[in-house]
């Protein structure tokens, strides 16, 4: 079935089916960079171009090992977008060779700089996004009191099929997580571990996304959970809740919310009620942490909110402007204001 969205009892926006409906363009906001530094960092302007083959792209240009490009923003297919990506700049021999970087006229390098830390989600927080709604001028009144919504009441913060592999990836990273052995005819494609592990791992993370919504916790936190505070533009960090309610405010404010985990090596583990939550996903699944072991761990946060919205007329289309944290998947926006046209996917119920 299809997960569940935040605006799902709101009309979504009636767009014409014949034409693509939106097309998204979005800006990394970075820091203010220098001359100096031991990182290169990289400006490229990609269209319709995934970040991992972006990444790929400059490493092959910079004669370099990709796992060390590194990148920040959260982007699909779908977008356009300008991104900040960091290579060691003692890492690579013909720095002049960078800015002819390409891949098939879908990436083009804007400008090389350099500072003195890699690009990361520290650096990287905020992404400035435009949609563009083809022929939905009419469509202003609704599209002002869906986005007011979700700047009232925080939106799942789902991982994006076309980021994180298809259904049937995540099936054979099950039976990986699950010490199993991959189908003779699967293991002769050559499919990497590691993404075959991240696609499963990412649909556990989107059932616990439509868990806590159905449960109305994305905004209440529980006992155990942990926090990523200072989303308001002070300096983040995480906290585990030791008191139940102490954190709503902080919360409904934008300057909290509330993380789930991607399993794997080093994560920050929850406790009480939160880690109750979060094993009996794994459980539903057939699955234990100790399953993604091989992956590095981390927290992502559950939801998000839309802020700095503006919604503008150009002739026959809808403007909609905003920023997101880094790592939300424009399609989540996207699949709020369409809900018909979900980019998501079906959850399989016969994945676990």
């Amino acid at each position: 079935m299809p997960l569940p969205l935040r605006c799902a009892a709101l009309p979504p926006l009636r767009v014409d089916e014949a034409v693509p409906a939106v097309s998204c363009a979005a800006v990394e906001q970075g820091p203010q960079l220098a001359e100096e530094g031991a990182y290169l960092w990289v400006q490229v302007a990609c269209e319709q171009l995934p970040a991992r083959q972006a990444a790929a792209a400059l490493a092959r240009t910079a004669q370099v090992d990709e796992h060390l490009v590194c990148g920040a923003g959260s982007h699909d297919r779908r977008a356009h977008y300008t991104a900040w990506f960091s290579i060691p700049a003692d890492q690579v021999e013909h720095p002049a060779a960078i800015p002819g970087a390409g891949y098939k006229r879908k990436l083009r390098v804007l400008a090389v700089q350099r500072f003195r830390r890699p690009v990361s989600a520290q650096e990287i927080t905020v992404l400035r996004w435009t949609l563009r709604v083809s022929g939905g001028a009419g469509l202003y009144q609704e599209a002002r009191r869906l986005l007011d919504h979700l700047r009232r009441e925080p939106a799942p913060n789902y991982m994006a099929a076309t980021v994180i592999g298809t259904d049937n990836e995540a099936r054979w990273g099950r039976l990986l997580a699950q010490g199993r052995s991959l189908p003779p005819a699967v293991a002769r494609q050559g499919l990497s571990a590691r993404r075959l592990l991240g696609a499963s791992r990412g649909r556990l993370f989107n059932r616990l996304v439509a868990e806590r919504l159905g449960r109305d916790l994305l905004r209440h936190a529980l006992v155990g959970d942990v926090l990523r505070t200072g989303c308001n533009g002070r300096r983040q960090g995480e906290e585990i809740l030791i008191e139940e309610g102490a954190a709503d405010a902080r919360i409904a404010s934008g300057e909290a919310v509330i993380t789930g985990p991607l399993f794997g090596e080093g994560l920050v583990a929850a406790s009480g009620p939160a880690a109750a939550l979060e094993d009996a996903v794994l459980a539903q699944a057939g699955l234990r942490p100790e399953g993604f072991a091989s992956l590095r761990g981390q927290r992502r946060a559950l939801s998000y909110r839309p802020t700095q919205v503006g919604i503008d007329l150009d002739r026959r289309d809808l403007l909609i402007t905003c920023c997101l944290p880094s790592e939300v998947h424009i399609a989540t926006l996207v699949d709020e204001l369409l809900a018909p046209r979900s980019q998501m996917g079906p959850e399989d119920e016969e994945w676990a």
